[in-house]
Order: C-alpha cells, then structure tokens, then sequence
C-alpha cells in the first residue's frame, strides 16, 4: 500500500470514527430471556414477496423523486421499510444496522428516524448513509481496531476456545458489537468468515435475493425472496413469521400514501387483528383492579396491621399470623438482598421454599425486585465485563498464558537446522492410538508404504498389554492387520501422558530421540509449536473437523455425541430445528490427510492445516436430522426452545434417554457448542488434493446402518408416505462387513 493510500485509509477511518461515536445498542424485544454468556440456535424463515407487494416496491423505486440523481433501488426500499420496523419495535431514534457492499465488505448504516418524519424521508436518509458508508469504504476488520484499538497484544489476538463436541468457538467480543440487526443483498454477501464472527452477537440477519424469470408464462416482475435469519434462544417461528408479515404490511400503506409519518403507518395484520381485543368492545376496564403487585402494595399501604398469611405447621396446633406489613417488609429485604448479589433484568430466579409464608415473602421480594430493575444499558454491559473478568474460566485462560513464556524459554530452542532435502520419513511417534482416530491414523500410515514404522505410545503396564489394546481397538475398528506386528512394523513403548517423558523410560526416551532429530515438537503445545516453527523447526498443527465413522463400512464411535444426539431424538420422537453448521468428516479422509501431511516435504513451511467438510454448500443440523424420517424413523419437527422443554421433562421423567448422561450440556451449552466456524482448507487441499465427500443420505444412511447393527440404536417403523416422502429409503447393507466384530465402546452408556 502506498503512503497515498495509507494516508486515504486514515481519513476514511477517521470519519468512520466520528461517525459512530456513541452509538446505541438497539435492543430488539425477545419472546425468550437473553442468556449470560450468549448462545446461538439459528433458524431461518423464507417470505416470497406477494406479487402486490412486490409491484408496490417497484413502482416506489420509480415513483420517488431520485436522490443524487439516482432512483432509490428496490433493497433501499425494503431497509427503509424495516428500519421503520425497528422503530416501531424498539422506539430508538439512532439506529444501527450491518449492510453489504459490492466489494462485499459490510457497511455500517447508522440511521436517525423520527416519528414525524416521512417514509420518503426515511428512504432519503438511508440513500444518503449507504453513499456515505460505500464512498468510505474500509475493510471490516481495520474499523474493529480503529474504534476498539486492543490495549496489548494478547487482547489482539483472535482467541479461541475448544467446546465440548470438539469445534472451535469463536470467544465473546470484549467489546458491544456495531450492530445486532444485518440488512444484507444476497448477491454481495460478506464472506462467510465474517458471518461467522459476528454470528453470536446479532439477533437477525435479513437477506434479499431476486430472482428473474425469462418465461412469458410467469409475470415479467422479478421474484423477490427475504430470508431472515434468526436466533430460536430469543426469537419463536411465529415472531419472525408475523415480522415479516408487518414488513408487507408496511410497504403496501406506504405504497398508497407516501406522506406517512413514521409514527402512523399501520402495522396491525390480520393475526394481529385476529389475536387483540376489540377496543371497541366493552372490556370492563372499571372491574380490573390491577397487577397483583399493585393489589398487594395497596393493601400494604391501606391494612398495613391486616392478617395477610396464617400459618399453620402440620402436627401442632399453634398459629403464626403475619400482616401485610411484615410481608412487606420481609420482602423488600429479599429484594435488595438479590440486587447486591448480582440479579439482573431478565434473570430467573427459582425459589425453592415450604410452602407458607417463605414462598409468599420470596415471591412478593421477585415483584419488587422486578420494579426496582430499570434499564441502565451501560451498567449492564460494565456489569457483565466485571463478571466475566471475574470467572474461573477467565482465570484459568490467564494463568495458562502466563506460563506460555517460561515454557517457551524452558523447551524451545532459539533456532533450529533446517531438515535436509528429501528427508526420508520412515520412523513416527504416535500418542492417542487406541482412540477412533488413531487407529485409523495407525493404519493409513501403515498402508501408505512399506518403509514406515510406528513407534505408539500406549499406557499400560507391559509391551505386551499395549500391543493387546492396540490390536482390540483395531480390530473393533475393521483395521487390523496381523503382519504389522510380524513384520516389526508396529513397536510399543508404554508409558503416561501426564508424568515426565510421558512415563517412557530413559532409555526408550533417548533411543527415540535418536531415531527422530524433531520428535519433541509432537509434545508440545499449538502455541509453542507454531513459535517453534517459526524459529526453524519443521513442525505442523492439524486440525481436524468433527469427526465421524468410517464411509464405507460406517464403524464410528458409539458413545459420540452427534450419535447420542440423535438416539435421543428418536427416543423423544421429537427434532429441533437447528441452522447451525456442523463440520463432520469421515474418520478415514481425516486419517487419509493426516498421513500425506505428515509425510509432505513441504507440510513445514505451510504450519497449519484444517481438515473440513466442504463449505459449498456446507451441512447443517437441519439436514441431519431431516434423514432420520428418510430412512423410516418416526420424528416430528419442533423449534428449538419446545425441543428442549419437551427433552427435559421426558429425561427428568424416564431417566433411560440416551442425552440422560449429558444433558446439562444439552440444556446449557448445546448452542454454542454445535455452531462450526468456517474454516480455511486451502493448505490441506493443496497436499491431499481433494476435498472431504459432503454429508448427505448416503453417508448419514450409512452410519445409521451400523449403529442399528451393533444396536446402539433400533430398526426404524418403516412406513411408506410417512412425513410426506413417497419412497422410505432402506438402510445401507453394512452386515457383511461387521459380522463377527466387537463393537469397542468407551462407557457402558448406552
């Protein structure tokens, strides 16, 4: 970049700088509580605009006076439209909204609407930000560190954390996001690594595409589709649903009287009009005597000295009296007692208390306490800073990287010789080799050519009760083969991950310090590999996906998540919706890359390689669980949150479901821990030279049939029409392949 162009960059950042300073964080009324820390379920809901609807937009764009010489386009006209939603929803005048750009880079439009003004006025205002923000145009990321400049450089790293099925998540932003509502054109969508990042901090995504027919048969005007894209933790299928029914709603009065205000243009549909009470109607106002709150401070107030609870203990024949006032009292004590110790608006609380006059002083104390809240947006967000400085997790995080540099001055070199060309790779040291994984690393390494030799690390007390557990674990995994072993191809050293040298005695250590000059890099830390790497040493960090059963004979790890997922759906009869990518790879591609990596001579110079499932198109949860009807089991659909209620009282109630083990993860962490970054599979493609078989019915088809036949799961009720598929696909024919073997479990969970 030239000084020019450096000094262009800093101007426009400038600008950018004065233009959103002291934003305000729109906050969207939810039909769900918002959870500390946030989670992410999506779904989407897809509206192809009524053709009425779609000719109001076409003749606003032309019948409008131009803006800078221009027409407003028809995208224009629908974010003008919901942003005069999101007025009417929120009542905030500054209004902040992530768009796309050509370039497809996301703009940030910060809108100031009035309830007097116009919807002319309004589109004009959007014209001019869009202008103003494409003229200006900057890389997204370049915006973050001008007006969130990080304090040290460890604060500027991405930071990543390891959920509890294997993904990588992406950490809270430290900082309020720009924006929680995303306007996008699907033709100049942000790349998917953005979506990705800002995912977890934007409660919907809208997303215009238009589609043109060429048939005289079908009407000449384009086809316009918005997708909404959502969060099921705060929103429910009929919000979304009835949002995009106000959005029709609003172009079509706006389309008949232009001069609108802002604050009169009708949004009340049909369900509206259908579900609300008729004002017209008697509705007895002079009857209601309020809140119950309000009925019990009045009494407070007006019979302070007044029996209010009378308790009476089972067994003995003596009776407390307390009075509205003690009450009262009791309960504005319970009140701020929750405030000091951290309750929050929207929190719940759960009283657990005999049922007397414990319950009411803990309920009448909730009341108040819900009074007293008041929405003081930046006491929260300093609130929940403090707290999340406060957590274990936090803690841990920051001692593990205060150690980083003692560990890097104790094991690593400051330079290390460079291998020599054509490096002849014959001799690995292997750890995790009677996990899924690693047998089929054992094999693929072992089959690729003659010359390799492993040297596995395996805990136990002899060579030849590691040699045993090798063998049962390949054997269960349909990988043996006995010449390994004849041959000397496959050595056993024992030892223990967590003790020195990894409990290996001295004299292996240094005899297999001798056979391989870089073995300790298979020791060590990410972080310190890649510092290593960069001082010289050819080291490499692989990573893989989720990983799967095998794609030909399915044989997969029974006590899988992903496997109990769907054993306690079927139980339940129930699925969720869940547009939440899942990065699954068949364990055989996965071992397959492991070993050209390793094998490469220039894997070194490359560091880092991700093993991932194709991201165009990429698998989501939805498609998963959509082959289970495919293949003849009996499930309904349900959203989200009535999945997870549904799951909870029948495990609570059975105790049998296979999610029983695990199902504070699938109440609590579920959502976030499921959601894939995308990830880039350049420098594995590069060396392996293909990509990973995308999953679909074939492969889902596949697994399902060998856990029917190791009986982790039951035959599916095979009926024809069911769900509204005409053909019920028949499981795979896996029998042959798996006669005779011992399905190896982990647990004796089933």
């Amino acid at each position: 970049m030239s000084h020019d162009d450096v000094l262009l960059m800093t101007e426009r950042l400038e600008r950018w700088k004065q233009r959103l300073q002291n934003l305000t964080e729109i906050q969207l009324p939810t039909d769900y509580p918002r959870p500390l820390p946030p989670k992410v379920v999506e779904a989407t809901k897809i509206l192809h605009l009524p053709e009425i609807t779609a000719l109001a937009v076409l003749q606003l764009s032309l019948g409008i006076s131009p803006t800078n010489g221009s027409n407003p386009s028809p995208f224009s006209i629908l974010l003008a439209a919901f942003t005069i939603l999101l007025y009417r929803y929120t009542g905030d005048e500054d209004i902040t909204v992530g768009s796309s750009s050509d370039s497809r880079n996301p703009l940030v439009l910060r809108i100031r609407i009035g309830h007097t003004d116009t919807f002319e006025q309004v589109l004009q205002k959007v014209q001019q930000v869009e202008q103003e923000a494409t003229s200006d145009e900057v890389p997204f990321h370049l915006l973050l560190s001008k007006l969130f400049p990080p304090k040290d450089k460890r604060s500027n790293a991405v930071s990543k954390s390891t959920n509890g099925v294997g993904q990588e998540s992406p950490s809270i932003p430290s900082h309020s996001p720009l924006f929680r509502v995303r306007f996008f054109n699907q033709t100049d969508i942000p790349e998917n690594p953005l979506l990705q990042v800002t995912s977890s901090t934007t409660d919907l995504t809208v997303s215009i595409t238009s589609h043109s027919s060429s048939s005289l048969r079908q009407a000449l005007l384009p086809s316009i589709e918005i997708r909404i894209s959502y969060n099921q933790i705060l929103f429910s299928e009929k919000r979304i649903s009835h949002v995009l029914d106000q959005l029709i709603t609003v172009i079509n009065n706006v389309h008949k009287n232009k001069e609108l205000r802002v604050a009169e243009i009708p949004i009340l549909t049909k369900k509206c009009l259908d579900i609300l009470p008729d004002p017209r109607a008697d509705l007895d106002w002079s009857g209601f005597h309020g809140a119950i709150t309000d009925i019990f401070s009045d009494n407070a107030k007006k019979f302070p000295d007044k029996s209010c609870v009378v308790e009476s203990r089972d067994g003995s024949n003596k009776r407390r009296v307390f009075t509205y006032r003690h009450i009262n009292e009791a309960s504005n004590l319970v009140a701020h007692h929750l405030i000091q110790n951290g309750i929050e608006r929207e929190d719940v609380v759960m009283v657990y208390a005999y049922r007397a006059k414990e319950v009411e002083t803990m309920l009448s104390g909730e009341y108040n306490l819900a009074s007293e809240m008041t929405d003081l947006l930046e006491n929260n967000v300093v609130a929940n800073k403090n707290k999340t400085k406060g957590s274990k997790e936090n803690k841990a995080e920051f001692d593990y990287a205060s150690d980083y540099e003692s560990l890097l001055t104790e094991h690593i070199q400051e330079s290390y010789e460079p291998i020599i060309e054509n490096y002849p790779r014959k001799n690995f040291f292997v750890t995790g080799v009677t996990g899924f994984l690693g047998a089929f690393i054992v094999s693929s390494l072992l089959d690729f050519s003659n010359d390799i030799k492993l040297i596995v690390h395996v805990r136990a007390k002899t060579k030849a009760l590691a040699m045993e557990r090798i063998k049962k674990s390949c054997m269960s995994h349909l990988v043996w083969r006995g010449e390994w072993e004849t041959r000397g191809r496959l050595e056993v050293v024992c030892g223990d991950l967590e003790e020195d040298r990894l409990g290996i005695s001295e004299e292996e250590w240094k005899s297999l310090a001798e056979r391989s000059g870089y073995g300790q890099s298979k020791w060590v830390s990410e972080k310190l590999i890649m510092e290593a790497n960069k001082r010289g040493m050819p080291a490499t960090i692989i990573r893989p996906g989720y990983i799967v059963g095998h794609s030909t004979t399915g044989v997969t790890n029974t006590d899988d998540f992903i496997w109990r997922l769907i054993k306690g759906c079927i139980q339940l009869g129930v699925v969720p919706t869940i547009y939440n990518t899942i990065n699954m790879c068949p364990v055989n591609y996965v071992a397959e890359c492991v070993t050209r990596v390793s094998l490469s001579p220039i894997a070194a110079s490359k560091c880092v390689f991700h093993i991932t499932h194709p991201s165009s198109p990429s698998f989501r949860l939805d498609e998963l669980f959509s082959c289970l009807p495919r293949y003849g089991y009996t499930v309904d659909i349900a959203e989200y949150i009535v999945w997870r209620n549904k799951l909870m009282e029948f495990t609570l109630q059975a105790g049998d479901n296979a999610l029983y083990p695990l199902l504070h993860f699938v109440l609590d962490d579920l959502p976030t821990s499921t959601k894939s970054p995308e990830l880039d599979n350049t420098n594995t493609r590069e060396i392996v030279g293909k990509e990973c078989e995308r999953m679909g019915e074939r492969l889902i088809g596949i697994y399902l049939g060998y856990l029917v036949k190791v009986g982790f799961l039951d035959k599916p009720d095979i009926r024809e029409n069911h769900q509204g598929y005409n053909r019920i696909l028949e499981l795979p024919d896996v029998f042959v392949a798996l006669e005779g073997v011992e399905v190896l479990r982990r647990s004796n969970r089933s």
